[in-house]
């Protein structure tokens, strides 16, 4: 298998890399290494252009760091007969050691090929997105070990699966993931729309005389858990966010899907976000009656109360009258607003931005040739720049990957020949159906492909 893929990379001459590294279950940490291809099957006019992701297998790490990763990668691709020189994308996760633009893997490679760019996984950062806004707030923390802990509970005997079962008849209960994220949101979707058989379920259990002691303590603990208003507030707001998030990570976990379609998607979103954070007195309210409508599903008060053993520092004497304190809200509605909704609203957005403009970076240079319609109305001195500016950034020493002028040309015989707006891959079949007279769109767009 493993030769296979080789002479698909030859035969590609282009590809770009994906690593990741992870702890397998022996705790050893290791790289994980998968190559992007775009490959042209010339026979199959309908069907000619197909982008293939191949795991190229698993590389034990003993160091971490940026130096160590990158000669790890290099040999390796030595070791594989596959030239450094002809990689035209780098994709990792978002560890510093990974995607540092002084010291890490992408940056090393990139000493040695200016031509390997680096793109940050959008599907992964979305990830991290998540991980950092839960990451980030206690009160996040709290309430997704609750979640957990119900299905732990449940989960533990065949006796408790039983009840469970008995009350949620459409949706069982869901584990979290540490390597999924989108298990959030299976996690969270029976106690949207189930909470009342939740609850019931749990106190069926605290009811139940022949269950042990233990056992029952269990359940009534969950009960007072999910009996919060607070709780019950944090699986709206969070059903909510992972609502949004969650089509556009499956999309962007597509092998065809491009940049410029996730730029759209990340910009929808962070707009979602901003008018949030932007309304949020009139956002926050619409989350609170969402919370009293399930309030009343378990006869709850609608209230907000203090944290339950919240930790509070002692006061420090003043030296100087004039001195500022740092007075705690003492209005748990209030409390709830500034430093759980808005708060994590704000990490979300400034993550998503951070993300968004790592990759309009990037596709600025490229975005032209996903606009091809709007190439029939640039003057000549516009085309000629955009493709001169391709031509640089594909460009190491004296290697130019493609002609700049020669591909100007190209586009403007190809603008007459095209009917409609047609995607990348779209056009590279068109190009590769109607000949070779255009041989550096050609090259340019299986570069384009490479990323995600």
């Amino acid at each position: 298998m493993k030769s296979k893929i080789l002479e698909m990379i030859k035969e590609a001459k282009y590809y770009s890399i994906i690593l990741d590294c992870t702890p397998d279950v022996s705790h050893t940490e290791q790289m994980t290494l998968i190559v992007r291809l775009v490959l042209i099957d010339l026979k199959n006019k309908e069907s000619n252009v197909k982008i293939h992701e191949n795991f190229l297998g698993f590389i034990p790490v003993e160091s971490s760091t940026g130096m160590s990763l990158s000669d790890i990668l290099i040999q390796r691709l030595r070791d594989l007969d596959i030239p450094i020189q002809n990689m035209r994308g780098q994709g990792y996760d978002n560890g510093a050691n990974m995607k540092g633009k002084h010291s890490g893997v992408q940056r090393r490679i990139r000493n040695i090929n200016p031509r390997a760019f680096f793109i940050p996984c959008s599907a992964h950062s979305l990830n991290l997105v998540i991980n950092d806004a839960v990451k980030s707030s206690r009160d996040a923390i709290s309430f997704f070990d609750t979640i957990q802990k119900v299905y732990v509970f449940f989960s533990a005997s065949t006796i408790r699966w039983q009840v469970h079962l008995k009350y949620i008849t459409n949706l069982t209960l869901k584990p979290l993931s540490e390597t999924r994220w989108e298990s959030r949101i299976d996690a969270l979707k029976p106690f949207r729309h189930h909470i009342g058989d939740i609850y019931d379920a749990l106190f069926d259990i605290v009811d139940n005389n022949n269950l042990d002691a233990m056992t029952k303590y269990e359940a009534e603990c969950l009960c007072k858990h999910i009996k919060n208003f607070k709780f019950l507030f944090s699986i709206v707001f969070w059903y909510d966010l992972l609502n949004q998030i969650n089509p556009v990570s499956k999309l962007m976990q597509k092998v065809n899907f491009d940049i410029s379609t996730a730029l759209k998607l990340l910009e929808r979103l962070l707009m979602y976000f901003t008018n949030l954070r932007s309304n949020d007195d009139e956002a926050f309210e619409k989350f609170i009656l969402e919370a009293t409508e399930l309030a009343k599903e378990i006869d709850l008060e609608p209230v907000i109360e203090h944290s339950q053993g919240r930790i509070l520092a002692r006061r420090v004497r003043r030296n100087f009258s004039y001195e500022n304190v740092d007075e705690p809200i003492n209005d748990p509605k209030l409390h709830l607003k500034v430093n759980f909704f808005n708060y994590i609203l704000d990490v979300a957005i400034n993550r998503v931005t951070k993300r968004f403009e790592q990759l309009k970076e990037h596709n600025d240079t490229f975005l032209f040739l996903y606009e091809i319609e709007k190439i029939k109305i640039m003057t000549r001195n516009e085309l000629i720049k955009h493709c001169a500016d391709l031509q640089l950034v594909l460009t190491d020493g004296d290697s130019a990957d493609i002609n700049g002028i020669e591909m100007a040309d190209e586009l403007t015989v190809l603008t007459t020949m095209v009917q409609s707006n047609l995607s990348p891959i779209e056009l590279l079949k068109f190009v590769i159906n109607t000949g070779d007279f255009a041989p550096n769109v050609w090259i340019a767009l299986r570069i384009l492909l490479h990323y995600q």
